[in-house]
């Protein structure tokens, strides 16, 4: 007999989950370790309040740190 649809979506998504909780801790912890090491007068420097180049440079900053791979 198999199971219903939506039990086997639920097993699906569960197992996504878990799988993921590891990911988002990693993720979660280097952002407090950068939050804790990068001082906020960096940030007021590079974004200084425009509303069209700090999209930008914010973009160009995720970009580059999250690398090609």
């Amino acid at each position: 007999m198999q199971q219903a649809p939506w039990k086997r979506a639920v097993r699906s998504l569960l197992n996504n989950l878990k799988m993921s909780i590891p990911i988002l801790l990693g993720v979660l912890l280097l952002i407090g370790l950068i939050n804790a090491l990068v001082p906020k007068t960096f940030f007021s420097r590079v974004f200084t309040g425009n509303r069209v180049l700090d999209p930008l440079i914010g973009a160009v900053f995720g970009s580059v740190a999250a690398g090609s791979g």
